[in-house]
């Protein structure tokens, strides 16, 4: 609502447009009435031309009152989008946008770098396995494992420096006939895996027919025992 004795300029603009269509519509009435044709009959043409012209420039300035113009210029800045409308009276709205970026959590990573593949050792001296580690969760571990149809768990490997190590001898069963293939395993083990894999070393003969629940496989190297 405007206040008492204010003139809104845009209402000025509108009436001066719809006086201008009228002026012009009176004027070239006025050329018809007089009968000024000019030479060849060009005064009503001439006419016409004013009246058009009035015409044309009185409904420009009537669509320009606010609100009349609908295209908008839109910017971003940090993360806040903010339109303006072309008209430079109507107030910009802004939409404030929060992006949310997801960082799935670290999980641990270990592989062998010894022994390599088809790498021949002995019953008795076993196999001397290691290799880089990274992300060990807390609360997880590394163990070394080997796996002939079933598991046998040897040890946890020991990490520091960014590397795992640990040991698995004896290997085999005494009268295996040689060579044969055998893999180790390395796994990572959850609490309740880790207290699984434990306790089936404290049982005597360190087997598992399955990798407990909590127990993912990480790499795995195939050696060749060919002796004693």
């Amino acid at each position: 609502m405007w206040g008492p004795g204010l003139v809104d300029k845009y209402t000025i603009l509108v009436a001066a447009g719809a006086a201008l269509v009228v002026a012009a519509i009176g004027l070239q009435v006025r050329f018809k009435d007089v009968g000024w044709e000019g030479p060849e009959g060009k005064g009503k043409i001439l006419g016409g031309v004013v009246g058009i012209v009035f015409i044309v420039t009185g409904l420009a300035l009537g669509n320009g009152k606010p609100g009349s113009a609908t295209t908008t210029t839109t910017t971003t800045t940090g993360g806040t989008v903010t339109s303006v409308p072309v008209n430079p009276s109507s107030a910009p709205t802004t939409t404030s946008t929060t992006s949310t970026t997801t960082t799935a959590p670290a999980r641990t990573v270990a592989r062998f770098d010894k022994p390599t593949a088809g790498a021949r050792v002995s019953e008795r001296g076993g196999v001397i396995a290691g290799g880089p580690v990274a992300h060990l969760v807390s609360g997880e571990s590394l163990w070394l494992l080997d796996y002939d149809g079933g598991y046998t768990v040897d040890q946890t490997a020991l990490v520091q420096n960014g590397r795992w190590s640990a040991t698995s001898a004896p290997l085999g069963v005494a009268g295996d006939a040689l060579p044969y293939n055998l893999a180790v395993v390395l796994v990572r083990a959850s609490p309740s895996c880790a207290a699984a894999l434990a306790d089936a070393t404290n049982k005597g003969d360190s087997t598992v027919p399955a990798l407990p629940a909590g127990c993912s496989q990480l790499d795995t190297v195939t050696v060749v025992v060919d002796r004693r």
